[in-house]
């Protein structure tokens, strides 16, 4: 970004996406699981998001080492793009196969 209206943009379709993306699997979660095992399954859940974190930081780091700056963020994005897409399907055969 080289002006302030790339950046508030920018930063806006980030926190929008990242709302939408962080709620979905901690309610598909809820809504799938007993309530005896919701607690469980809630804390493995963060605990594969905070592993996810760290090796995220540093296999995009050392990407962005190794190669160019543009190929680490774009990696992370079609990573993050072919993960949401894999969610989405999941849920949709899920939802298809209980009707």
């Amino acid at each position: 970004c080289t002006e302030m209206n790339e950046v508030v943009a920018t930063c806006g379709l980030w926190a929008l996406g990242s709302t939408m993306l962080s709620t979905a699997p901690v309610s598909f979660i809820s809504d799938n699981v007993s309530d005896r095992e919701r607690a469980q399954a809630i804390a493995l859940f963060r605990t594969v998001g905070d592993v996810g974190f760290l090796v995220g930081a540093m296999s995009t780091g050392a990407m962005a080492d190794a190669f160019d700056m543009d190929i680490a963020l774009h990696s992370s994005a079609g990573m993050l793009l072919t993960a949401t897409g894999w969610f989405t399907t999941r849920s949709l055969i899920g939802r298809q196969k209980s009707i």
